[in-house]
């Protein structure tokens, strides 16, 4: 398969897994070895002065923190847009890039900034993320720079199914399976 690096995976309405289920993730990293991604419609209420409080940092109370995946939950990533703070930041597709370091979202704080910040990962272990792909647990989609900073995420799932278009746009007015979240 071909890599998927900077696509969007949509969780099929039956994935059943919490962590998932009708979750949007922007992969940063599919080769044959496994895939990594970041759950970018799980927006939490605590805002980044309380999930970093050993860390001074200006304006922090403002910026929510997002749960990006189960993996290493302790772990801050960011997705940003501004090529003036790319310091040890890996460009996923051109114009967005993926940083975790302290003086980036310092400098992403004091200057006003397009970014998100995430808690944890996912991750896929060789060929893992292919099979689900190909059992249908996963649709994939183009990213474009507005999905990953939408002002309000809690319809993602719904939007960009009704984006991709076809059968798929039906799947984002099922109701959702209370067994299933």
């Amino acid at each position: 398969m071909d890599s998927l690096k900077g696509k969007l995976l949509i969780a099929a309405p039956t994935l059943a897994d919490p962590n998932f289920a009708r979750s949007v993730v922007f992969l940063c990293e599919h080769r044959p070895e496994g895939a990594m991604g970041i759950v970018i419609n799980r927006p939490t209420s605590i805002p980044l002065d309380r999930a970093l409080p050993q860390v001074p940092l200006p304006s922090a109370k403002e910026v929510r923190v997002f749960l990006g995946g189960p993996v290493e939950t302790e772990r801050m990533l960011i997705i940003h847009s501004s090529a003036e703070f790319v310091m040890e930041a890996q460009e996923i597709p051109p114009g967005v890039y993926l940083g975790a370091e302290l003086e980036l979202l310092n400098n992403l704080l004091a200057g006003q900034q397009t970014f998100r910040i995430y808690r944890g990962y996912a991750g896929w272990g060789q060929g893992q993320l292919d099979m689900e792909i190909a059992e249908g647990a996963w649709l994939t989609a183009e990213c474009s720079h507005a999905d990953l900073f939408l002002p309000e995420p809690s319809t993602q799932w719904q939007d960009v199914l009704r984006k991709v278009g076809g059968v798929y746009s039906i799947w984002a007015d099922l109701p959702e399976h209370p067994d299933l979240n």
